[in-house]
């Protein structure tokens, strides 16, 4: 069979071309790249760029009308309570992230003081980085 009679495929790719990535490609390899972005889709179902609490419920609205839910079912009351938990991690994970920005400049009473940073939301370059801390080392997955 020749190659020119084979399938043709084309791949989605769920990558932004206007971000940067430069600073991520010793960190995570273009496939973990590419397969994180569209997890980050996923969860960004209003489709605003950021992941928030309303993108956390949207997405819980598209499972359970897919599911055919309702709204007290247990099944879905279970599902909404497991995203929060999962946001209010992910976003501490996120402010884990910003409160490392710049260590190496602060002075120690800087760095030893509370911090007052709120996150609500988190960007997409936001998530890849967290993944980027997280899976160091993991080239393979």
């Amino acid at each position: 069979m020749s190659a020119s009679l084979g399938p043709k495929l084309s791949f989605v790719r769920f990558t932004d071309d206007k971000l940067d990535y430069s600073d991520l490609s010793s960190l995570l390899s273009p496939f973990q790249i590419e397969k994180f972005s569209f997890l980050f889709k996923f969860f960004d179902a209003n489709g605003n760029g950021h992941i928030d609490a309303d993108s956390m419920d949207g997405m819980a609205e598209k499972l359970r009308s897919v599911s055919g839910w309702s709204e007290e079912d247990p099944q879905f009351l279970s599902l909404k309570d497991n995203n929060r938990v999962f946001f209010e991690c992910l976003l501490d994970q996120v402010k884990k992230e910003k409160d490392t920005e710049g260590l190496e400049h602060r002075s120690w009473e800087e760095a030893l003081a509370p911090s007052k940073m709120s996150v609500t939301q988190v960007s997409r370059t936001a998530w890849l980085h967290m993944w980027a801390r997280l899976c160091k080392g993991a080239a393979g997955i």
